[in-house]
């Protein structure tokens, strides 16, 4: 992959070559090897995680509860406001705010509106007596003086003078505050009150207002001074009226509690808006702002952590030092975030190196890079949001082990490790933590990751975290240990990163369909699921097609086997073979495992229309995949289980057919499957079993020698014609695979002795021989068996007419007898397909 595949010059002797390699410059191999998506991603990765570590680009790296382990000092003057003696002068102002008395309306205009009535109520009334009792007693007419003092005010002009004596009356009835009793004990520290009447505010000193029970000098000052506002002769009813009515329950002022509530807290708020200068505390170069956590050596108590008060202070002097330094030095924050930047930027080339050197794939793929680059800033992001909750940093295990987890699933154990460092590298340079955090993530991730080989149960990502987070709570306690902190401390951190360990395995199992649909992997839980013979398409495949089925089922075991030796992945080669020939549902009499003894249908076809039935059940087993919902990582077993092989039997058929007609043979190009070829080893290894499986059940004598020779040949065969050129596989595994096959398949076809009948009972044929020969399996095969299987085999074979060569001939070597062996007839449609 370039840029790190070895640069070779062209040769001499081939001038073209040369020139065309001088014509693709530096560009057009950038662009040829994926180079400009891949740089893309990169670069959007890069500004993304370099985003989250710069925004903000000098946070104050304290938290409340923190353990100080020494005293922290100021390094600018400095001014902070003090909480409690703000609120004390807050308290104070609001003590000090006089309470609002709201003027009785209703009881002023009631008194008002009566007094005004009065010459038409007494206007042709002679004697007291003839007026209501109640009338009498509350206006004190007594005599026929009283009544004939209100004749005059009937008149228009005497009127207009009762109105203005009305008016000033309401003028001195405004300035006598009568209040409840306990309205008047209201706000007691205020020296005075605040009237409201009507659109005019007074101010009036307490000692002014008047309980309304204290009726001696409501009737010896307030009356008189009130009744004097009227002419001599009605005064008299005048004070009456007033005593009476004065003396109920109705004040002339009532306390506004909403009004003074708004009046306090605006007051309040003026003062928290520029708080006097008693209020704030001034802190000068190298005084303590926040003493360390530890008492000073001799004193007793416990370690204390760092309050809110003493964060609020740290807070303060971050702000005041970077304003300052903004003014002195303004080149240095961009100094510290080009530091950052370079730091990621190392980060970013190494992990984008990783990628170019040991998973190409990524490049080539651009969505898969997309995908992991995603999951690398969504873990960043994470730890960002966690970090701006208050959360302790060590609490950073849980995204981190996080991100672990989903790269292993999706990309396997190496690549989660390489990738997983450079996470927790960024996150720790983020979270402005230090070594001994970077070490236990690493260890955490290391010990998590190397437990994910394979997810069989549900509970296998809680007991990984279980052990991941013993891990990171012994990591983070031994680092407090080794920076001697305290034990409760030392506790707080171990739990925050053990707990966050231990969460991250209920989060993943909670989303691990989510992971699985997005990267196109599948767990060994969910390949355990599709491998249930109670699915739907198994079912169908059973019963529609149940020599497929048969056949499916022994590839999957001969599949895990060989899996397992080379160290593939067992479960998933099963479950691909299962799955691979889901395609002849369609057409199941088309393919000779399901005709269970009926006439080949495929006599009556051309060869050019059998070779389209029968590859066609790779793009039919695709389009129900999709349908049935089967996971993605199965498909592959489905489209290469035969790669670009040759069909064989119809390709001869029709070569045969045209050379009759003294035609051209046709090209081998147009009788072979479309592919893909394998990719994966467990794809690889399906391709090679089904073929061995095929052609060693056509062997008529399928001893331990033909088997072995049979397999050979086919695994020969598919190395020689390129299958295995996309998929990572070495001939160690093909060996091993080779071995795997041979056992499983010797397994299957091994001998087995005739039982003879029980007495009084009819032999069957086999039982009925009279030579023991005849009653062995492998034995003493018919002659011309033995040169067919042969011949089969290797294509010259020889036979012995009385058997003698089979045991030569089953080695896939020369048998000893006189007859020539003829080559087996060409293999059933079912041994290529």
């Amino acid at each position: 992959m370039w840029p790190l595949r070895k640069k070779s010059r062209p040769s001499r002797l081939d001038p073209r070559r040369a020139a065309a390699s001088r014509r693709s410059g530096l560009w057009v191999r950038f662009r040829d090897a994926g180079g400009p998506p891949a740089l893309t991603i990169a670069l959007v990765f890069y500004l993304a995680v370099l985003a989250l570590s710069v925004y903000p680009l000098d946070p104050l790296a304290r938290r409340a509860g923190q353990y100080v382990p020494q005293d922290i000092t100021a390094r600018v003057r400095f001014r902070m406001l003090l909480e409690t003696e703000l609120r004390r002068a807050q308290v104070e102002a609001g003590a000090k705010t006089p309470p609002v008395f709201r003027v009785n309306s209703a009881l002023v205009d009631e008194i008002s509106a009566t007094l005004r009535s009065l010459p038409d109520r007494f206007q042709g009334t002679t004697q007291p007596a003839a007026l209501p009792e109640d009338l009498r007693t509350r206006f004190g007419v007594d005599s026929n003086t009283d009544l004939k003092a209100w004749e005059p005010y009937a008149s228009a002009d005497r009127r207009q003078n009762l109105a203005a004596q009305i008016a000033l009356f309401r003028d001195r009835l405004l300035q006598v505050p009568i209040v409840r009793p306990g309205d008047r004990e209201v706000q007691p520290s205020a020296s005075d009150i605040v009237l409201l009447a009507g659109q005019e505010r007074r101010v009036l000193d307490r000692s002014a207002m008047i309980a309304l029970t204290n009726t001696a000098r409501i009737e010896r000052d307030v009356i008189p001074q009130l009744a004097d506002a009227f002419d001599p002769p009605i005064r008299k009813n005048v004070a009456a009226y007033l005593k009476t009515v004065l003396g109920e329950v109705q004040p002339t002022y009532r306390y506004d509690r909403e009004t003074t509530q708004a009046e306090i807290a605006a007051v309040r708020e003026a003062i928290l808006a520029d708080p006097p200068e008693e209020s704030y505390r001034v802190f000068r170069p190298h005084d303590i702002v926040a003493y360390r956590s530890h008492p000073p050596l001799g004193e007793p108590g416990p370690p204390r952590p760092l309050s809110d008060a003493d964060l609020r202070a740290l807070e303060q002097e971050h702000a005041e030092y970077l304003r300052t330094e903004s003014q002195w030095a303004p080149w240095a924050p961009w100094l510290r975030a080009g530091g950052r930047a370079g730091i990621l930027l190392l980060i970013t080339a190494l992990l984008w190196g990783y990628f170019l050197r040991f998973t190409p794939e990524l490049i080539r793929y651009p969505a898969r890079a997309v995908l992991v680059a995603g999951t690398i800033v969504l873990m960043l992001a994470i730890a960002r949001l966690m970090d701006h909750a208050g959360a302790h940093p060590y609490g950073a295990a849980m995204p981190v082990l996080m991100g672990a987890y989903i790269l292993c699933i999706a990309h396997g154990q190496r690549f989660a490790l390489a990738v997983g460092t450079a996470v927790a590298a960024a996150m720790v340079l983020q979270l402005r933590t230090d070594l001994g955090m970077l070490l236990v993530l690493i260890a955490a991730m290391g010990v998590g990751v190397s437990q994910l080989k394979e997810i069989r149960t549900r509970s296998k990502l809680v007991l990984t975290s279980v052990l991941a987070g013993g891990v990171v709570f012994a990591g983070a306690w031994a680092t407090a240990l080794a920076e001697r902190i305290p034990w409760t401390f030392a506790l707080t951190r171990s739990l925050w990163a053990g707990g966050g360990a231990l969460l991250a395995g209920f989060l993943i199992q909670g989303i691990l369909p989510l992971i699985e649909w997005t990267f196109g992997v599948a767990t060994s839980m969910t390949l355990l699921e599709w491998c249930d013979p109670s699915r739907p398409l198994l079912q169908r495949l059973r019963q529609e097609a149940p020599g497929t089925y048969n056949h499916s089922l022994q590839l999957g075991s001969m599949c895990e086997s060989a899996a397992q030796a080379i160290g593939a992945r067992g479960l998933l080669a099963r479950v691909g073979a299962y799955y691979h020939d889901i395609g002849k549902i369609n057409k199941p009499e088309y393919f000779v495992e399901n005709q269970e003894g009926a006439r080949n249908k495929h006599a009556k076809l051309s060869p050019a229309m059998s070779l389209l039935i029968i590859t066609g059940h790779v793009k039919d087993g695709l389009e129900m995949a999709r349908e049935y919902g089967v996971p993605w990582i199965l498909h592959e077993f489905i489209e290469a289980h035969h790669g670009t092989t040759l069909v064989q039997y119809f390709y001869q058929a029709a070569t045969e057919r045209r050379r009759n007609d003294f035609e051209r043979a046709p090209d081998e190009v147009e009788f072979r499957y479309p592919g893909p070829k394998p990719r994966s080893p467990e794809a690889a290894i399906l391709m090679l079993a089904d073929a061995a499986e095929s052609s060693v059940r056509a062997l008529p004598e399928p001893t331990v020698g033909r088997i072995e020779s049979q397999v050979h040949s086919i695994v020969s065969r598919r190395l020689t014609d390129g299958q295995f050129d996309e998929c990572v596989i070495t001939l160690k595994d093909v060996h091993a695979i080779e071995e795997s096959l041979v056992k499983s398949l010797c397994a299957v076809h091994h001998p087995r002795s005739l039982y003879p009948a029980l007495r009084g009972q009819a032999p069957a044929p086999a039982e009925s021989s009279s030579d023991p020969k005849d009653r062995e399996d492998s034995s003493a095969p018919a002659a011309n068996a033995s040169g067919q299987a042969n011949g089969g085999a290797n294509g010259n074979g020889n036979g012995n007419a009385n058997g003698n060569g089979s045991a030569n001939g089953s080695a896939g070597a020369n048998g000893n007898g006189g007859v020539q062996g003829k080559p087996a007839p060409l293999a059933e449609p079912a041994a290529n397909a």
